[in-house]
């Protein structure tokens, strides 16, 4: 799926939620968005490669990302990598007992908005079908389909 600004469609803020930029200083904030995508995804996200990845994206600037806080928790968050002039929005997770709230469009549609602003022009993204109603909201169109392939996972005997 693609976005352009002329087919950006911000969505509106969610009330009672504050934005958090993470950055690669932010050794707590950064372990808390983790530990909130590893939630999100069902899998772990904290491990010392993927982490020492975003931290280097963030401090070298190919990399921003963002979360949603409410109540001291990370409920959401999302991040963008820059290459190219072309970003790819990636990692959107939101904590499975904070969906359906209009959250991942909030935070997405921030970091998009400060993006475009920057003078970009293409945001992409490969979308989980479940999760596509989101992004077309935000005025991403499809263009294609991504296969993604891989190896089963390894079932132990014995």
């Amino acid at each position: 799926m693609v976005l352009v600004p002329d087919e950006f469609a911000p969505q509106p803020a969610v009330p009672g939620v504050r934005f958090v930029r993470i950055t690669a200083m932010g050794d707590e904030v950064l372990d808390a968005f983790l530990a909130m995508q590893s939630s999100a995804y069902s899998m772990a996200m904290a491990n010392p490669a993927w982490r020492a990845m975003i931290q280097a994206g963030l401090r070298d600037g190919w990399m921003t990302a963002a979360a949603l806080e409410r109540g001291g928790v990370l409920v959401s968050g999302a991040s963008l990598i820059i290459g190219a002039g072309v970003a790819e929005l990636a990692g959107v997770g939101t904590l499975p007992a904070q969906r359906r709230r209009g959250l991942a469009a909030d935070v997405c549609t921030r970091l998009l908005a400060t993006y475009f602003d920057g003078g970009h022009d293409l945001c992409w993204l490969s979308a989980a079908e479940r999760a596509e109603g989101t992004y077309r909201r935000l005025g991403f169109r499809g263009i294609g389909t991504q296969h993604n392939y891989g190896r089963p996972a390894r079932v132990a005997t014995g």
